[in-house]
């Protein structure tokens, strides 16, 4: 489906710690991001790390989860055009996502994934899309689908080649008029 956060993560701790962007973008991209996504760090050790990284003091969780939480989640237009097509059209839709626990909260409030199903997060699974097979066939046994039967956009390679290696349909996600192009091929919209 696809949503964009309003606001950046990085702009806002960056802001929060006083430290660079740049600086804040190069511990975003480190593996500790993956364990939150994972679900395998508390929130709390993830910025304790930042802060310590960073040589700041740790501000308090409070103030720093009322700021990052006041972000909006805007889905994208397009793609909720086309998921309520192929849903008219009798198509399954769902959701598998890496998602850190504070931006599933942001999800869950903002209604985001509505009338999808199923909903696959990896801070509830402890695993990524990256991490392999696992997290895929959970996806599918919630939706009691076929990988030969199942279309997936991402957008990232591995994991476009850790879905077809199941059988799964996987495409580069490139935009929303690709995503109509390919649905059409296969005769869903």
């Amino acid at each position: 489906l696809g949503a964009d956060i309003v606001g950046s993560s990085i702009e806002d701790t960056a802001k929060i710690f006083r430290v660079p962007v740049q600086q804040a973008r190069k511990f975003f991209t480190s593996e500790i991001v993956a364990d939150l996504d994972r679900g395998k760090i508390s929130e709390h050790n993830f910025w304790k790390k930042f802060a310590i990284e960073n040589n700041r003091k740790m501000p308090d969780m409070k103030i720093l989860k009322t700021i990052l939480r006041k972000r909006k989640v805007a889905p994208k237009k397009s793609l909720l055009e086309i998921t309520k097509k192929l849903q008219k059209n009798g198509v399954k839709v769902g959701i598998l996502t890496d998602v850190i626990l504070s931006h599933k909260e942001i999800y869950l409030r903002d209604k985001v994934f509505a009338g999808l199903n199923p909903v696959v997060m990896s801070c509830d699974e402890g695993i990524k899309k990256k991490d392999g097979l696992e997290i895929f066939k959970i996806w599918l046994n919630s939706a009691k689908a076929k990988p030969e039967e199942t279309i997936f956009f991402d957008d990232t390679r591995k994991n476009i080649e850790i879905a077809r290696s199941l059988g799964i349909k996987a495409f580069i996600y490139k935009g929303p008029k690709q995503v109509v192009v390919i649905l059409r091929q296969c005769g869903l919209i």
